[in-house]
């Protein structure tokens, strides 16, 4: 999945809307666009869509759904996302 400015808010109802598909066996890599800078509220909703996604993970895997979990990003794990961090 890539996010821009235009679709970060729908980013939760659209992880939910992949993982629930009945036939859903692939692995989904989020990942913001780069090559311009994020305006600070839509920063905002980026985390706050990320959040909203780990809980939901959670609570799957509290559920008994086991989820393999692996780094959204390598940009996230190196903190290299320059662009969303206004550099």
């Amino acid at each position: 999945m890539t996010i821009d400015e235009n679709t970060v808010d729908n980013l939760y109802d659209s992880y939910q809307y992949l993982v629930n598909k009945e036939d859903f066996t692939c692995t989904i890599n989020i990942a913001p666009v780069d090559g311009k800078e994020w305006k600070e509220e839509k920063q905002k909703k980026f985390i706050s869509e990320l959040i909203c996604i780990y809980e939901y993970i959670l609570k799957e895997i509290e559920e008994g759904r086991f989820l393999y979990l692996n780094a959204l990003n390598k940009e996230f794990r190196f903190h290299m996302l320059s662009v969303l961090r206004g550099k």
